[in-house]
């Protein structure tokens, strides 16, 4: 689908999409962990949007989960260049010159109507290819490990910038953003709940955190404080916001009780001004991309995206979502196809 075929909202609210490293819903069962390790943030989230987010084929780990969300597409290498040994998921797209240039993304649809794009990570740019993506599908301002080595900040463990200055950076960097007489999408990467023991910051640390579960506990915090200068500033007036975990959990010291549960779900909140009428209860990665775009005031047939149907609005059960199941026994039978993503522009 081309832009031309997308109508934009006439008057355009700015998005922040949050994606919260493994962030999974079941850390809010209190009969798993004898307490919603997440209260801080479900409190201040309280009335927002939230679904049953199932995980999918090829949106598993972060480059996937983020390409699935934004593209509405499992990620995976082209048949024609199935053969190589990439060694690791983290791999694909190093070796080529764009990433996924074929397909309309997010960022490709906010970019075209006049949208600036922007990025914050704690870790390396550069990693997993992850700015090779941003830059091919439509971001503009990107800071990973680099920039803020550059200013002089804390990035000395193993992963980069972790959340408490990540957080602290992107007020500042949103401050900005709400200045400028343009719409805008900050999207923002955390890194402190990452396997296998997550880290500990300077202000989860003044908290006494020193365990996993404490971890889970005080990230919780730091969006919600984040959430929280949100509205303070009145920022949320005209600002949609999304919180979703990246993908579930891995290995980290609680896998045993997030794996002993028959349903898992990703994380995940919804906020607009706007009113919005919801029309399932489940969702997978792939629609996540329609969703905002619906929610932001997008338009678009049948709203449907890619394999994503938005969760907001008409739901044609001709177009009803496909199942991950689905998905996972049939990923093989679309390689050829899913080659064109890689091939050519979508322009």
């Amino acid at each position: 689908m081309s832009p031309d075929k997308i109508t934009p909202p006439a008057k355009k609210r700015n998005l922040i999409l949050i994606y919260v490293e493994s962030l999974e819903a079941t850390y809010t069962n209190q009969q798993v962990f004898g307490q919603n390790l997440l209260k801080s943030l479900d409190k201040i989230t309280s009335g927002w949007h939230t679904f049953n987010y199932q995980s999918a084929p090829g949106a598993t780990w972060t480059m996937g989960g983020i390409v699935a969300s934004q593209c509405g597409v499992p990620l995976q290498e082209p048949q024609y260049k199935s053969k190589r040994n990439l060694g690791h998921v983290d791999n694909i797209g190093t070796q080529e010159s764009s990433f996924m240039p074929g397909i309309l993304c997010l960022g490709d649809v906010l970019q075209s109507a006049g949208y600036i794009n922007a990025f914050l990570g704690g870790a390396r740019l550069q990693f997993a290819s992850k700015e090779k993506f941003l830059r091919s599908h439509g971001y503009s301002v990107l800071w990973g490990k680099a920039q803020w080595d550059n200013l002089a900040l804390n990035t000395a463990n193993g992963w980069g910038l972790l959340d408490d200055e990540l957080f602290s950076q992107a007020k500042k960097i949103l401050t900005r953003l709400v200045k400028e007489n343009q719409p805008f999408n900050l999207t923002l990467l955390t890194v402190n709940t990452h396997s296998p023991h997550g880290f500990v910051d300077q202000f989860c640390s003044q908290k006494g955190a020193h365990n996993f579960t404490h971890i889970v506990t005080c990230t919780g915090e730091e969006v919600a404080n984040f959430l929280s200068f949100i509205k303070k500033n009145n920022f949320d007036k005209n600002t949609d916001i999304v919180v979703i975990g990246d993908h579930l959990a891995m290995i980290n010291p609680l896998i045993y009780q997030l794996t002993n549960q028959s349903k898992r779900f990703i994380y995940n909140k919804f906020y607009s001004s706007q009113p919005l009428v919801r029309n399932r209860e489940t969702i997978n990665p792939f629609s996540i991309y329609p969703t905002i775009l619906y929610m932001l005031g997008f338009r678009f047939k049948d709203n449907r995206l890619a394999l994503g149907v938005s969760a907001f609005g008409f739901l044609n059960p001709q177009f009803e979502q496909l199942n991950p199941s689905f998905l996972g026994i049939n990923q093989n039978k679309y390689k050829q196809y899913y080659a064109q993503f890689w091939k050519k522009s979508s322009a």
